[in-house]
């Protein structure tokens, strides 16, 4: 600063903190279990994608075999199967910009979470929590396009499991092996 002159601008050189290493591998630790959950939106939606693969073929067989019974309608089956088709390609976008941390996700993350909300109980309460991890602070910050450069700078920030999560994942896979036992035992009958 020049002594002569009180108001001329300040000469000292100021860092960011973010541009940093250190500034990264902290903003990065604090938001490490914030990625996780947003990664795992995109396990849900890659689940649907799967479950409306499975859909669209279960229309699609009796189409392509011939074997549509009498009084259908075979438009509206083909109707059907399109609409399973492009469905399966949105959820396949979605799954994908989640677990890549996209920023375009936000948008139609929210839309579907949004729609997903009239699912009261479970709908509500998953798609509410949905929104609340796209639209919160950490949110924000990680599916800002920017953030890229902070997960590029601090590839050795991993996250590591808890206890809390190793049982909630083992909850998910015994729910879902009955829910499979069951489809097959209801199928047999």
């Amino acid at each position: 600063m020049d002594i002569d002159n009180p108001y001329s601008a300040p000469t000292a050189v100021v860092v960011d903190p973010v541009s940093t290493s250190q500034g990264m591998e902290a903003i990065r630790r604090e938001h490490i279990r914030h990625e996780v959950s947003l990664k795992s939106i995109g396990t849900l939606y890659g689940l649907g994608c799967l479950l409306m693969a499975i859909g669209s073929m279960g229309v699609l067989i009796p189409i392509l075999s011939g074997d549509i019974e009498v009084g259908q309608n075979p438009m509206l089956i083909i109707g059907m199967a399109a609409f399973y088709i492009v469905m399966c390609a949105i959820l396949f976008a979605m799954a994908y910009g989640f677990r890549k941390l996209s920023s375009w996700v936000k948008i139609p993350g929210t839309l579907f979470a949004t729609v997903g909300l009239l699912g009261f109980p479970i709908g509500t309460l998953i798609n509410g929590y949905i929104l609340y991890l796209i639209w919160c602070r950490q949110g924000r910050t990680i599916l800002e396009p920017g953030y890229h450069e902070i997960i590029r700078a601090t590839p050795h920030v991993e996250y590591k499991r808890t206890i809390g999560d190793k049982v909630a994942f083992g909850i998910l896979i015994a729910f879902l092996v009955g829910i499979v036992v069951l489809f097959v035992i209801s199928t047999n009958n």
